[in-house]
């Protein structure tokens, strides 16, 4: 788990609290990460359509949130790298010789 902005590592994004008056029983409580201050991952709250709509505009913490958060990819290094294949590292999910084309 990662923070959206920052990418500073985190053991869990939120906590949850029990609470009987509510009809759920359960209140979630966002983690804010002490790198940056920002919400570690505001999209834990938010529903796919919010999620997809973000996604479909570009917005580089949407696909932070599916790379790390939700899909959990990490490098040998334990550092990850969902940023590169935004800036062209493609090449590493599709094969370093393969070439990508539009049609």
């Amino acid at each position: 788990m990662r923070c959206i902005t920052c990418l500073h590592p985190f053991p869990h994004l939120y906590t949850t609290h029990t609470n009987a008056s509510l009809p759920s029983g359960d209140n979630l409580r966002l983690t804010r990460c002490e790198r940056c201050g920002n919400v570690a991952d505001k999209y834990v709250e938010h529903d796919f359509v919010v999620l997809f709509i973000d996604l479909v505009l570009v917005k580089l913490g949407a696909y932070r949130h599916v790379w790390w958060n939700v899909l959990g990819v990490e490098e040998e290094d334990g550092k990850g790298d969902a940023d590169g294949w935004m800036r062209g590292g493609m090449g590493k999910m599709v094969g370093e010789d393969e070439e990508l084309r539009l049609c």
